[in-house]
């Protein structure tokens, strides 16, 4: 009977072969025109993606039409284990509710992917600030660095005017966001970067220890010369100038030239300050 038939159809939705899987699929669909979501649901919590793929895409074209049950459970499984799965129920949700819905950023910021709480934390800045704000800030903590840094890049951008967030980066556990802030501080003119900067160029058991820093030491000293304070021009003509790496002493003959524009030109430096000229 019909019902036995069902109940095998279910169970070939979990066959291993995917052919068998997407003609059992498609059966119990069209056994199911009045009530296709009872489909969609089994399809949902089967263990295959190919599975699920295909019920996330019927959903959508569901949801479009203003189906609000399907639009429900496309929204959940943003939540999907598998990243393919999760990242279409997300772009498909977001293109339905719209990029300043923050119900569904904060749904892939809640994601096991850490690209797909990379792509929400981005996506989170359109969205209104009292609605993110805690969800964002928490990801400064993430272990992927790709997220910490993107959350910390749209807490910038909305909060223009407040650097609180900027700080607490700028005293992160991770070196990569400490130096990210200093980046987005040296922007703002916020000398709160400078000896957290200074600190990070001079430590050199850190970089003996720790050689793959050079890149977040060189990029350290690119925002002091950006910030181009007039009380780091001693800094940059007596200390950063004999730094071993060239890239670091280029950006002391920056920081004086942008220092020395702000406030004190012609300040005395060292001699070997000359043949950077």
């Amino acid at each position: 009977n019909k019902e036995r038939a069902e109940g095998l159809l279910g169970d070939s939705l979990e066959d291993e072969a995917s052919k068998v899987r997407s003609e059992a699929f498609r059966t119990l669909w069209a056994w199911h025109t009045h009530d296709p979501l009872v489909v969609l649901d089994r399809a949902l919590l089967g263990r295959f993606p190919d599975l699920r793929m295909r019920a996330v895409t019927e959903l959508d074209t569901r949801a479009k039409k203003g189906d609000a049950p399907s639009l429900e459970r496309l929204a959940k499984s943003i939540g999907d284990r598998d990243v393919d799965v999760a990242k279409a129920a997300y772009d498909a949700t977001q293109k339905i509710k719209g990029e300043k819905d923050a119900d569904t950023h904060l749904a892939a910021i809640a994601s096991t992917h850490p690209t797909l709480r990379a792509e929400g934390a981005k996506d989170a800045a359109k969205a209104p600030i009292d609605k993110v704000r805690s969800a964002l800030s928490k990801l400064l903590e993430d272990t992927d660095s790709a997220v910490r840094t993107t959350a910390l890049e749209s807490l910038d951008k909305l909060l223009p005017a407040e650097p609180g967030p900027l700080h607490v980066g700028l005293q992160s556990s991770f070196l990569d966001l400490r130096v990210r802030a200093s980046e987005l501080l040296a922007v703002r003119r916020d000398e709160q970067l400078i000896n957290p900067m200074q600190a990070l160029i001079a430590d050199k058991e850190l970089l003996k220890r720790m050689p793959e820093i050079v890149p977040l030491r060189q990029r350290a000293s690119v925002a002091l010369a950006s910030l181009g304070s007039p009380r780091l021009l001693k800094y940059f003509g007596t200390e950063l100038i004999k730094d071993e790496d060239p890239l670091v002493r280029e950006q002391a003959a920056r920081g004086v030239s942008n220092a020395s524009r702000r406030g004190e030109e012609g300040y005395p430096c060292h001699p070997r300050w000359a043949r950077l000229r």
